[in-house]
């Protein structure tokens, strides 16, 4: 059993910014996992690296205690000897026993020359998961402009095949831009760069699509693209997607939001806007909801929207049509879509109930003085195995939440906890230490009311750890 990340690096960019990767690994088990690293460098148009080459690969092993979270930051450098730059696909393997107690997470981010750190979380895929031969996904949210470029990466997961990826580009009018053939080799990586322009799309086009289909070969893609400022490098990730099909588990639960059975469902556990970027800054700057609608299909789509905005206590009901094959896009979905003044505070969750063949897409974003932070924001499917409740009860978990003393620098963890099916629920939020999962540190029961937010802000104040935050 393994898990796939996509992309790691080494890699400083135009702009002087040092993007380095960091992992998590986390055992939820009694007994230690050894986890084996293998790292495959990237392939390009001119030289394909398969990830059984062993003059290119590279291999560690990590113990991962029991109970307990290993980090790794730079592992490129750090823990394989790597000269920078340096970038490609690492798996990790753990034994067929242990692998269900073990979970990855990874990130890229870089030093701010202003402090901080800003970057981006990226996706970890399992063994075989992705794009197969006969299926088809796509991505949204494709944007080149002054402001903002693309970069495409596809990764192989199964290691069983090759495989040549067919990438359609559509603008956002739903015409047929360009298309490309990629190699991706077992356990490989290709990244295609500005890939907006290697499809022959103008600059200047936002809101684009990219479709994605194996057009030979046995291996399975995994397809990420990450949406890059152009003015401070800060990005976002957007995974590829596909439309649910007919016969969909997630076309047959209706919540009490819902109209119908027959449509998908899902939910945004929080929309904002007019809220500080910088808490304890004067700073002027806010977060502001970016949301994409796309129809993959020639009949028109219907999204059925329902905002909780729960700074008003107001509850707004809209509805987007989207041609067929199009894209629209709301950079400011609170106030263009839903109403609320300009720069006024709202926050809230968003229902969405919508036709087949419609993907939608959501994203944080503040803008600055010099360029845009933000990154992606989950669109979470209802029912999915994020969710937990009466009938489908199960343990969800969080790693690596961290927590500043002083709030004007280090990071915080905040926590939001969304009601999806319109019935009321209680829940025990339990705080452990690494290393040590037996006994909590702090816990809280919760009761949320029918289809109620809740955000811990931070997760250590709310349960009586940080008075000071």
């Amino acid at each position: 059993a393994s898990f796939l990340v996509p992309s790691v690096a080494h890699v400083t960019s135009a702009l002087g910014n040092t993007f380095v990767s960091r992992l998590s690994l986390s055992n939820s088990g009694t007994e230690a996992v050894q986890a084996e690293l293998v790292f495959t460098p990237a392939s390009s148009d001119s030289s394909l690296v398969d990830g059984f080459d062993t003059s290119a690969i590279r291999r560690a092993t990590v113990v991962v205690p029991p109970n307990d979270v290993v980090r790794l930051s730079d592992p490129l450098v750090l823990l394989f000897g790597l000269p920078p730059p340096v970038s490609g696909t690492l798996e990790v393997r753990a034994p067929a026993e242990r692998a269900g107690s073990l979970s990855v997470a990874s990130s890229v981010d870089a030093p701010s020359a202003s402090g901080g750190t800003f970057g981006f979380a990226l996706p970890v895929f399992r063994s075989g998961e992705g794009i197969r031969a006969g299926g088809t996904a796509a991505i949204t949210a494709v944007a080149s402009d002054a402001a903002e470029r693309t970069n495409l990466i596809l990764a192989e997961t199964t290691g069983v095949d090759a495989a040549v990826a067919k990438v359609d580009l559509y603008d956002r009018d739903g015409t047929l831009v360009g298309s490309d053939a990629v190699a991706v080799p077992r356990w490989g990586q290709r990244q295609l760069s500005r890939v907006l322009e290697r499809l022959g799309g103008a600059s200047g086009s936002r809101a684009a699509r990219l479709e994605l289909a194996v057009a030979s070969g046995g291996g399975t893609i995994a397809a990420v693209t990450t949406v890059v400022d152009n003015a401070n490098d800060d990005a976002a990730a957007f995974p590829a997607r596909a439309a649910p099909s007919s016969g969909s588990a997630l076309r047959t639960v209706r919540p009490a939001w819902a109209r119908a059975t027959g449509t998908v469902k899902s939910l945004v556990p929080a929309l904002v806007n007019g809220y500080r970027t910088f808490p304890a800054s004067a700073e002027p700057f806010t977060f502001r909801s970016v949301l994409g609608f796309a129809n993959l299909a020639s009949t028109e789509a219907l999204f059925r929207l329902t905002y909780y905005d729960l700074a008003s206590g107001a509850t707004i009901v809209r509805e987007v049509r989207v041609p067929g094959r199009k894209t629209v896009e709301y950079a400011n979905a609170v106030e263009q879509l839903f109403g609320s003044g300009a720069g006024v505070r709202s926050q809230g969750p968003r229902c969405v109930e919508s036709d087949p063949q419609g993907l939608l897409w959501c994203r944080v974003a503040s803008s600055l003085v010099k360029g845009t932070i933000g990154d992606s924001f989950p669109v979470v499917p209802v029912p999915s195995e994020g969710l937990t409740g009466a009938g489908t009860a199960r343990l969800l978990g969080l790693d690596g939440l961290e927590q500043s003393v002083d709030r004007s620098r280090g990071t915080r963890s905040n926590l939001i906890l969304n009601e999806v099916l319109g019935r009321s629920v209680t829940l025990r939020v339990s705080l452990y230490e690494a290393g040590n999962r037996s006994s909590p540190i702090a816990e809280r029961d919760l009761t949320l009311g029918p289809l109620e937010k809740l955000q811990l802000s931070t997760v250590f104040a709310e349960l009586g750890l940080d008075s000071a935050a």
